[in-house]
């Protein structure tokens, strides 16, 4: 996973002080989906790209609004964006390479956080019987 193009991302190699390759590899092997872009989850995706994860699928159907700006992971000159968008652009500052899917649609990350669940036998996927 850890390849020739991703180490020429510093932040990255910044991890490898703290991390083994293997250890790293781990983390970016887990998919996180965040229902709500606010206070805890913008604040909460931050912390987690900078602990290395990397993968992230974001829902929240709001704009910021400069009431959000002393609590939330975004800017003044972000005011009026989707969410989304906005966090999706912050956390890729911290990390050029994360793979973020934003959505302002909770229909369609609550279908896709559901097939990624395993169910009480480790298969992931809703089954349809």
């Amino acid at each position: 996973m850890l390849g020739e193009y991703e180490m020429n991302n510093k932040f990255e190699c910044g991890l490898l002080k703290y991390f083994n390759k293997d250890d790293l590899n781990k983390i970016r092997s887990v998919k996180i989906g965040i229902a709500g872009a606010g206070g805890p989850g913008s604040n909460c995706a931050m912390n987690l790209v900078r602990c290395g994860f990397d993968n992230f699928i974001i829902m929240d159907f709001d704009k910021i609004d400069a009431s959000n700006l002393n609590r939330q992971f975004y800017f003044a000159e972000q005011i009026g964006m989707l969410k989304t968008e906005a966090l999706k652009q912050n956390l890729k500052r911290i990390n050029p390479d994360a793979k973020i899917e934003a959505s302002k649609q909770s229909d369609v990350v609550l279908t896709y956080v559901l097939d990624e669940l395993p169910d009480k036998n480790g298969q992931v996927g809703i089954k349809n019987e």
